[in-house]
């Protein structure tokens, strides 16, 4: 008598392993984009933090871009911010239409208006987080 797996048998357990990792390796991939798409969350509620504190500073006016902010404050925007998506440091932008990663600062033309849109895009520049003062 052998000891031993017969083939079939050999078979069938890789048939299973097969069926586990198609079901696995999607999901995985899509926890990572998730897990990117809170970062840039976090990163829309700091530059909502930044433009709070820059409107307790500036008796009560937002400022008109985020460029303003770093450079008259430079250490208001933390340098960790980063697009979780590419690694670069361009994690916000100044306009409405911010790509994949990034955090879009929209102030109203009218410098004394005290409102702001913050707007993250995730996977493929979709928005998926906007954010105005008092949120």
């Amino acid at each position: 008598m052998k000891k031993g797996f017969s083939l079939i048998e050999l078979m069938v357990v890789v048939v299973i392993i097969g069926i586990l990792a198609a079901i696995a390796i999607p999901n995985f991939i899509r926890l990572k984009d998730r897990a990117k798409e809170s970062e840039v969350k976090a990163n829309a509620h700091t530059l909502q933090l930044v433009a709070e504190d820059y409107a307790t500073l500036e008796d009560g006016m937002y400022p008109g871009t985020m460029a303003a902010v770093a450079t008259g404050y430079p250490d208001a925007i933390p340098s960790t911010m980063k697009n979780p998506f590419d690694g670069t440091v361009s994690a916000y932008m100044d306009g409405a239409a911010p790509a994949e990663g990034q955090v879009g600062y929209d102030h109203p033309a009218a410098a004394s208006a005290a409102a702001y849109t913050i707007r993250g895009a995730g996977k493929g520049a979709n928005i998926i987080i906007t954010l105005w003062p008092g949120m």
